[in-house]
């Protein structure tokens, strides 16, 4: 509860530089995954340029195309993250375990 609190006490142009450098953060071990995979260098090297170019608060929304970029390199041009599939199902079952681990550890 103490973090969460710590959150809500920032000022707006604090959550601001952090939500920017998460966002990057993202992006760029999205990219090194698809580095150690072998993947695609055009597609890797669009997640460089992408991350490079975050706006303050994601106003050009760069977190949601390097997101699709992603998820198609991995799985196949035609995958859609929400889709009702496998894929899915797994993904959001391991978001749920990370869930958890957050939620039980770190309040």
């Amino acid at each position: 509860m103490r973090n969460m609190y710590l959150q809500i006490e920032q000022n707006k142009r604090s959550k601001g530089i952090v939500h920017k450098y998460l966002i990057y953060s993202k992006i760029d071990n999205q990219k090194n995954i698809l580095k150690t995979l072998n993947k695609n260098d055009y597609v890797i090297n669009a997640l460089e340029k992408l991350s490079k170019n975050i706006l303050q608060g994601d106003t050009t929304n760069r977190e949601a195309v390097a997101t699709r970029i992603y998820f198609r390199e991995l799985y196949g041009s035609y995958f859609v993250r929400f889709k009702d599939e496998l894929i899915n199902s797994q993904l959001n079952f391991g978001y749920k375990i990370l869930v958890s681990y957050i939620t039980k550890n770190f309040n």
